[in-house]
């Protein structure tokens, strides 16, 4: 058997129209379409008003639920950092990023990391001075 590949739509609407397309879904709408028309027009009105009525009210109790947290997000009233075990501190100012970086400078797998980077990466290092005189101008130093 030969699979035919429809390209003509999400993977949904081709389960939607599967579903559409089944036995058990056109019984169904056959015996809705049955009732609906053996049904007055006025008591379909009333009952179309009815349901609108109960879906706008539903709306508003659940816009105006004031006192229940329950479906709320929790309130954050600050974002703390984490700090894991064994982790260090990041240096807060290009000076202290200077210092971190000349000690990582002195290991010579680092400092062909960092050659091979700065191939790649060629105004690199200008931006790391163009960080460093901001930050100097900032603090004042």
């Amino acid at each position: 058997m030969r699979k035919i590949r429809n390209d003509s739509g999400l993977a949904v609407e081709s389960i939607a129209r599967a579903i559409i397309n089944s036995r058990p879904i056109k019984v169904l709408g056959c015996a809705v379409r049955k009732h609906l028309a053996a049904t007055e027009a006025e008591r379909l009105r009333f009952i179309c008003i009815m349901l609108l009525a109960g879906m706008l009210v539903g709306d508003v109790i659940l816009l105006f639920r004031v006192g229940d947290r329950a479906r709320a997000a929790p309130n954050y009233s600050a974002i703390r950092t984490v700090t894991t075990v064994g982790a260090r501190e990041s240096p807060k100012n290009a000076k202290a990023f200077r210092q971190v970086w000349d000690s990582l400078m002195t290991d010579p797998k680092a400092k062909k990391k960092w050659d091979s980077l700065l191939r790649i990466r060629p105004g690199l290092s200008d931006t790391v001075q163009q960080l460093e005189k901001i930050d100097s101008a900032a603090s004042g130093k």
